[in-house]
């Protein structure tokens, strides 16, 4: 069984991916999502294509080991069209992926390793490992030891005004960098990365921008302007970097030096604008005392223990703006000035690192290597691994024989992708080998097996019947989202179904003229899509009809000649096969982002019921009651941003029914042209005390259920084109071969084309 899709390379088009569905007739055929992103780190040699960050290693053996650590993936959010991965100690290695690691290739990086150390860069000792190690849209960088070095790929698709490296180029040549901090989102057409002095430059940071290729970093700290050292007026040092972009501020974690052993922190913020210093918040010196709630608040008021307080790094959700500072303890805080400490995670094992899905979850991997998870908003954190739900579904993957799972398995890496969250792990062979593979990790499992495993069961005697009753800890059994608006206007998509031609052939094979008709087609599609600049007003919507508009008219002729096998080069284009399509429905899900124009209304209703289908039918009695079902709207900017709810009952269903209004309120003071200074927003629609209690379990596996964030993107002003960055996405039918395009319009500075689903 295969697939053929048209696979249009268009200038701006590095990030591909392509949605395999069913149509549900015959075999039973799972969704299968890949990633074809373009690789311009590639060359071309004698013997086929190379990588051009240095030699291919074949085995991954001797580097990775059982006690090895695992380490993040860093990379620009939905814009790196490859993925890179160091951290392999001893070895200056690192692993290649334009596929999100469904494949890789390990590369040992060709770069000199000539800097051991100096009066005013101390080291104290040598590696050759790469340390840290991000990806951008069209630039790799690393760090190894107090060295950065960057390439830039081949990537003509893009037109860089730059050419692409040949080899790795050395920057910030005159400074001793101690850590390279990523920042995840991209602003205005540049990318970022934030490198922090060490030696004599301890205590300063410098902020490299990234546009068309071109990488730069200034070369020194500003004359004139203090250094964050010099405004706290004591000896320090900058853990942690977190750039916020819409406010042009870049947040400290700061470690204030004393001469005996205990620290001061602090959570500094930096002016990009005027170049001033401000203290936010000084975190306390000790640990606070267990309120046995879930939560503690930082009020100055609270009891403490005896335990240091050690901060080990930031991390911080522009859609939420939920700002976090982990290290032994999380502490969460919407405005970056009042805290919270999430209790329910120990102090035992520092956080290693901290991974935000940015759609309400998120993950941290402590130095023991214990998996850590949380809901945005909620103060419930639950330790993944190891624990007793994961032994259980570990269990019963060995038992299915899968060979995804084994006992001497080495984690790898974690990180979150559209498919939810991603785990790396190395499994030997035996034989001094392996294979590095990526899977899901079994988050929803989990997190349902703890249930089952915490509250085990009671009896229940109904009708001189007895039963086994699984207790439930959700506060109802059926949500649904109702009354949705089409998505097309506030998705910023656009539909196209296209169907191949048809061959003439008897065998109704595929051959290279009809594919090469097929791609022609689609990237003309495209081109027309990205080239319409009409006006609203303008009575044709549909940039295909100007393909066909003069020949409509042949169109029988031309159906009649290839109903006869005779069409000129065996292929016969259908014109009613290249429509826009208009009437796309919700299907009752929330879209995956929102885009917002000026004083635009989002509406939609959620049903919420205590009775399960049983207990509607007089099988089972109810358990719950309606006062416990409640519903809540968390906005991140409620100044922009306002909610309505409004809650009706429906007691003869036991259930109850919300109307809900997001509206903008016209007060966002940046509102320009389509895609610029788009402000990153979010709703979060949370049932009280549903985070990690509801699911939905379906054909599948389980589903959270009773929470979902949904971004928000406010900025565009009503009557403007909304063209230019446009995200596709390709979904496939076997019924009739159909693809189905939908196009997402964000930023014109970068109308970067790829397929997702």
């Amino acid at each position: 069984m295969c697939w053929y899709t048209p696979m249009p390379m268009t200038k701006r088009s590095v990030v591909t991916e392509v949605l395999v569905k069913s149509n549900g007739l015959g075999l039973e055929v799972d969704n299968k999502r890949f990633v074809m992103n373009i690789n311009g780190y590639m060359k071309e040699t004698e013997t086929g294509l190379q990588s051009s960050l240095g030699e291919k290693v074949t085995s991954l053996g001797e580097m990775i080991s059982l006690d090895s650590r695992s380490r993040p993936i860093w990379s620009t959010v939905n814009q790196a069209p490859v993925l890179i991965l160091g951290g392999f100690q001893g070895y200056k290695i690192i692993l290649v992926s334009d596929s999100e690691f469904a494949d890789f290739t390990a590369v040992e990086v060709g770069i000199d390793s000539c800097w051991i150390g100096s009066v005013n860069c101390p080291l104290d000792s040598f590696s050759s490992s790469i340390f840290d190690a991000i990806a951008t849209e069209s630039v790799l960088l690393l760090r190894q030891n107090q060295l950065v070095y960057y390439f830039t790929g081949n990537y003509s698709v893009l037109s860089l005004p730059v050419p692409g490296s040949g080899l790795w180029t050395r920057v910030l040549n005159n400074i001793c960098v101690s850590r390279l901090n990523p920042v995840p989102f991209p602003h205005n057409g540049s990318e970022f990365v934030i490198a922090l002095g060490g030696g004599v430059q301890e205590g300063e940071f410098f902020l490299g921008t990234i546009r068309d290729g071109a990488v730069r970093f200034p070369e020194s700290h500003a004359k004139g302007r203090k250094t964050v050292c010099e405004h706290l007026n004591i000896s320090c040092a900058i853990l942690w970097a977190v750039y916020i972009t819409e406010k042009e501020v870049i947040v400290l974690l700061v470690e204030g030096k004393k001469k005996s052993s205990k620290s001061d922190y602090y959570i500094m913020a930096y002016d990009q604008a005027d170049g001033d210093f401000w203290t936010l918040y000084s975190i306390p010196r000790f640990i606070p005392k267990d309120t046995e709630k879930g939560f503690v608040m930082l009020l100055g008021l609270e009891e403490y223990t005896d335990y240091l307080l050690i901060p080990r790094g930031l991390s911080y959700n522009p859609f939420s703006t939920i700002f976090y500072i982990w290290g032994n303890v999380i502490l969460q805080s919407y405005d970056l000035l009042n805290y919270i400490q999430l209790s329910d995670f120990p102090q035992r094992s520092p956080i290693s690192y901290f991974i935000l899905s940015y759609v309400g979850e998120f993950v941290c991997v402590t130095v023991s290597e214990e998996i850590w998870f949380s809901v945005e908003g909620s103060s419930v954190v639950v330790r993944l691994y190891p624990s007793e739900p994961w032994d259980t579904y570990f269990s019963l993957q060995l038992m299915r024989g899968s060979k995804d799972f084994s006992f001497n398995e080495t984690f790898v890496s974690l990180f979150f992708n559209k498919e939810g969250l991603q785990q790396l792990v190395y499994i030997p062979d035996g034989h001094g080998e392996g294979q590095l593979i990526r899977r899901n990790f079994p988050l929803h499992y989990i997190l349902s097996y703890r249930h089952l495993i915490i509250h085990r069961y009671h009896w229940l005697y109904l009708q001189d019947s007895q039963y086994i009753r699984f207790f439930r800890p959700c506060s109802f059994s059926v949500m649904r989202l109702e009354d949705l608006p089409a998505p097309q206007r506030f998705t910023r998509m656009e539909h196209y179904c296209t169907e191949p031609p048809d061959v003439m052939d008897r065998t109704g094979f595929h051959n290279n003229v009809s594919l090469a008709v097929y791609q022609g087609l689609i990237f003309q599609l495209l081109w027309l899509h990205a080239d319409y600049s009409r006006p609203y007003a303008d009575p044709v919507h549909d940039p295909t009809w100007r393909w066909w508009k003069n020949r409509k008219q042949y169109a029988e002729y031309f159906f009649y000649v290839a109903s006869n096998g005779n069409s000129s080069g065996g292929v016969y284009v259908n014109m009613e096969g290249y429509t826009k399509t208009y009437d796309l429905q919700p299907n009752n899900q929330l879209p995956s982002k929102i885009y917002l124009d000026k004083n635009n209304v989002y509406s939609f209703s959620v049903f919420l019921s205590i009775r399960s289908k049983a207990q509607s039918m007089g099988e089972m009695p109810e358990e719950n009651s309606l006062d416990f079902v409640w519903l809540t709207i968390v906005l991140a900017h409620p100044k922009f941003v306002v909610s309505d709810l409004h809650r009706h009952y429906l007691r003869g269903r036991g259930s109850v029914l919300y109307s809900v209004t997001i509206s903008d309120t016209g007060q966002y003071p940046q509102q320009e042209l389509s895609g610029m200074n788009l402000l990153k927003s979010s709703m979060a629609l949370k049932v009280i005390n549903s985070a990690t209690n509801c699911y939905h379990y379906t054909a599948s596996g389980p589903k959270l259920q009773g929470y979902a964030m949904v971004p928000i993107f406010i900025g565009c002003p009503p009557g403007k084109r909304l063209a230019f960055d446009i995200t596709r996405t390709l979904k496939y039918t076997t019924k009739q071969n159909k693809h189905y395009f939908d196009c997402i319009h964000e930023n014109p500075e970068l109308p970067c084309f790829f397929f997702n689903d």
